[in-house]
């Protein structure tokens, strides 16, 4: 499975909302946080290169991940 994301910094306190297109946008260990407990683990991380410089300034970085569920234990027997 693949995300792809505009991301705040590592350190964002909270999620931010944005008014103008209701959009969420949040930081990198809330989608870690939020994959493991979706029982996801992240085989790969991108950063997306190639933006507009003129706009950069105003844009959140966009990561990818890479995604793939957690091993399942095999069901014991009874």
């Amino acid at each position: 499975m693949r995300l792809k994301e505009a991301q705040g910094s590592a350190g964002l306190p909270r999620d931010i909302y944005d008014d103008e297109d209701g959009g969420v946008t949040r930081g990198d260990a809330k989608f870690r946080k939020l994959f493991k407990q979706a029982g996801l683990r992240i085989v790969k991380v991108e950063i997306q290169k190639g933006m507009n410089p003129a706009n950069a300034e105003k844009l959140f970085p966009v990561k990818m991940y890479g995604l793939k569920p957690e091993a399942l234990e095999p069901e014991k027997e009874q």
